[in-house]
């Protein structure tokens, strides 16, 4: 995504909407037009939802990539041809069902456009998880009990702020919190 489009970051590991959510994302609800969204690092889409959601049919490609980095894309309206086809091999879409999907792996390159648009061009989710190992939020007994139905997630996800290259980790740390509770509060940031 071009930053230029962002105007507030959803930082990973807050409450947001009355849950916790390990991913963070992008607010770009100032953009007239399609909100481009592509890879950020080469692996395989191994799992992927679409369901419907207020906002109408919503998307979600979990990547993996050989170093074992996984990072989830979600909010995804719009697919190129590649991601539509794995989106319509997926289950009938249901009302706020989430659930992923395990599909036959799909190379995806750093740079390859994942999504032509986001739902309503207003956000789309980012997680990005260290499956080597556990982040030190995950060490805390109370942390790991309060989420322990979402372990994949929750004791693994990464302040991905901390992991972008310097001249856009200045800009995505000047932006504003896009949630107006949380704002930057974040367990894992």
């Amino acid at each position: 995504m071009n930053l230029d489009l962002a105007t507030a970051i959803l930082y990973p590991g807050q409450e947001r909407g009355g849950d916790f959510k390990p991913h963070g994302g992008f607010r770009t609800d100032k953009t007239d037009g399609p909100v481009e969204v592509t890879a950020p690092l080469e692996g395989y889409v191994w799992r992927a939802a679409r369901f419907i959601d207020s906002a109408g049919i919503h998307y979600m490609f979990d990547v993996v990539n050989e170093c074992g980095i996984r990072y989830r894309l979600g909010h995804l309206g719009a697919l190129p041809p590649k991601f539509q086809a794995i989106a319509d091999s997926l289950p009938e879409p249901k009302l706020n069902d989430s659930r992923t999907t395990e599909v036959k792996p799909v190379f995806v390159q750093a740079g390859e456009i994942i999504a032509t648009d986001t739902q309503e061009s207003t956000e789309f989710d980012w997680g990005v998880y260290d499956l080597r190992h556990e982040n030190e939020a995950a060490r805390d007994s109370r942390f790991r009990e309060a989420h322990s139905d979402e372990p994949d997630q929750a004791y693994h996800a990464l302040c991905w702020l901390n992991y972008l290259p310097k001249d856009q980790q200045a800009v995505v740390k000047a932006l504003p919190g896009g949630d107006g509770k949380s704002g930057k509060n974040s367990t894992y940031c």
